[in-house]
């Protein structure tokens, strides 16, 4: 399953995709690092976010950048909102430790 979801990411073509296809990926643990440094924040952020990155200090470091630049993350999906699942938990309270650390 995993493998369908890493060539799906590779495939994707926008921002919005991918960062979903990532939310997916991190909370199946894939490892969603090679994502840490794509040019959009949002994809980043959704790499950073996955569980197996806890304590890994450049997806730590792409959450504070975020942190310091909140409006980069939605900015970066263009004229969509962030992935649905940012309206939920556990990523609302994982949004909310970064913005406040």
């Amino acid at each position: 399953m995993l493998g369908r979801f890493a060539s799906m990411a590779r495939a994707s073509e926008s921002p919005y995709e991918l960062a979903t296809l990532l939310i997916a990926m991190g909370h199946l643990g894939d490892d969603t690092r090679s994502w840490l440094t794509h040019p959009s924040a949002g994809v980043r952020g959704c790499a950073a976010l996955a569980p197996g990155l806890a304590g890994d200090d450049t997806a730590e470091r792409v959450l504070l950048r975020l942190a310091q630049s909140p409006r980069a993350f939605s900015q970066s999906f263009g004229d969509m909102a962030p992935p649905l699942q940012f309206q939920f938990e556990p990523y609302q309270g994982l949004l909310r430790k970064w913005s406040v650390s």
